[in-house]
């Protein structure tokens, strides 16, 4: 891989990572040195990793907001827009953009540049296509693959009675459009319906029935090979949804384990692996190339597997998943690099060579490593504590600090504790609901249920809040 890798730098030009995290661009900028970064947040970690060209929106706006991948937008239009396009008019070489998702302003920025500047995602129009989770219900069936049992309706106050006798009590609102569990409510009494409804009229949503299970998360790449469509995929993770301890909603995204995965059963590994190579080669034939997600549950009494959602696009979980390439003993490739490959090897043989006699098969292996993604609650609030950015260990229920570190590749061993990606400053504002840090660490974070923190991450996370001391602000 490091051939590809300098042949990439020599020939391509300038790299840079555009996503809604920058710490997400820590492995990325391990395996290839990146000149930019574009992004939403900034941490007191930033310093550490990276020193070069830099836009945040956080840093102009000077809060944290609950960011959103539509917010990636904002930097290509308004009083944003002038540091991009100067840097990108001043460069002597071409601007090459490793996209954590498709940005419409960004495609009409490239027409116009097309000699400058080089973007690694599908349009906008196809992403939106596949991201709607109401259009991908209704596929299923055509590609004969178990949905969560429920229906497609448009939300009226007057369905409520049919709905709680059909799914019972809590039932699942999935709205088409929503990341990270955003748009998407566990409905526990009329009440909460009506307020979604009188909200949210005659819009068309999934209503799904809740079941008790556990949330599996695949990172795939769908390549084009001698006129076929192929789907390859990385080993899941457990997928960590409405931690108590870190959100105050039930459906939002809180992490990743991998280390918990590693003992999942093979009939639970065969199932993921034909849904998702199934459902990949639907999105293929649609048109899309490169890397994407696919949320999956697991029902813990029937055993049966059922698609969540599909991501067109990077994930949360494909930033750890990239860290934790560049650490494993037994790694032999890098999915972002394919990625990378797949919008290029229709103009360079010596790239489609190797894209064609690479074993993809070596890109499944098991890996060690979780994060927890800690949320502010429902109150905007200050930050009065102050919490260092990196290397942890945990003594009589709380975190000592040890030293710097940006990447568990800093971690010495499994017991040692990395607080990063977005890490406050002391006297921030942070919006409700909005990320604060993560935690990560090489062993796992899960009890056995699969579904909550195990005594030690339990205190480690409240540790933290401890340390950051919030204040509510009215």
């Amino acid at each position: 891989m490091k051939d590809i890798i300098l042949y990439l730098k020599n020939k391509y030009g300038r790299w840079a990572w555009l996503g809604q995290r920058a710490h997400d661009a820590v492995g990325i900028n391990k395996v290839l040195p990146l000149d930019f970064i574009i992004c939403c947040d900034y941490g007191r970690e930033t310093e550490y990793f990276f020193d070069k060209e830099f836009i945040s929106l956080e840093q102009i706006v000077k809060q944290r907001l609950n960011w959103s991948n539509e917010n990636l937008n904002e930097i290509f239009s308004g009083r944003y827009i002038d540091r991009f396009l100067y840097f990108l008019n001043n460069s002597q070489t071409p601007l090459n953009i490793l996209s954590y998702r498709s940005i419409q302003k960004l495609e009409n920025i490239s027409k116009k540049n097309s000699n400058k500047l080089n973007i690694y995602a599908v349009p906008e129009v196809l992403k939106r296509k596949l991201d709607n989770k109401v259009f991908f219900r209704k596929n299923l069936n055509i590609l004969k693959i178990d949905a969560i049992p429920g229906r497609t309706v448009n939300l009226k106050v007057s369905l409520f009675s049919q709905l709680k006798r059909e799914l019972n009590i809590p039932f699942i609102v999935q709205f088409p459009y929503g990341s990270s569990g955003m748009r998407t409510y566990k409905i526990y009494n009329k009440e909460k319906y009506v307020h979604l409804c009188n909200e949210n009229e005659n819009v068309k949503v999934n209503v799904l029935k809740f079941i008790d299970g556990y949330c599996l998360n695949v990172n795939g790449i769908i390549i084009e090979e001698k006129d076929d469509i192929k789907v390859y995929l990385t080993y899941p993770s457990i997928q960590l949804t409405g931690l108590s301890e870190c959100s105050s909603s039930p459906t939002i995204f809180c992490g990743n384990d991998y280390t918990s995965a590693n003992i999942l059963k093979n009939i639970i590994l065969d199932k993921i692996k034909f849904i998702t190579e199934t459902i990949g080669k639907w999105m293929g034939l649609q048109g899309y190339r490169g890397i994407f997600g696919l949320d999956i549950l697991v029902d813990k009494k029937a055993g049966n597997v059922y698609p969540i959602e599909i991501n067109p696009r990077f994930q949360n979980s494909t930033g750890l998943l990239t860290e934790l390439e560049t650490i494993s003993k037994d790694n032999q490739g890098h999915l972002f690099l394919f990625h990378i490959l797949e919008f290029l090897k229709k103009k360079d043989n010596y790239l489609k060579h190797f894209s064609e006699h690479f074993n993809y098969s070596k890109l499944n292996i098991k890996l060690k490593g979780a994060q927890i993604v800690l949320h502010n609650f429902s109150n905007k609030a200050e930050v009065t504590g102050e919490l260092l950015p990196g290397i942890y260990t945990y003594v009589n229920k709380k975190i000592v600090f040890k030293r710097k570190g940006i990447s568990l590749s800093d971690c010495k061993n499994d017991k040692e504790i990395l607080i990063t990606c977005g890490v406050p400053f002391k006297n921030q504002t942070i919006a409700p609901f909005a990320p604060i840090c993560k935690v990560q660490t090489k062993s796992s974070v899960l009890s056995f249920d699969y579904k909550t923190l195990n005594n030690i991450m339990h205190n480690v996370v409240n540790d933290v809040y401890r340390k950051l001391r919030l204040h509510s602000i009215s």
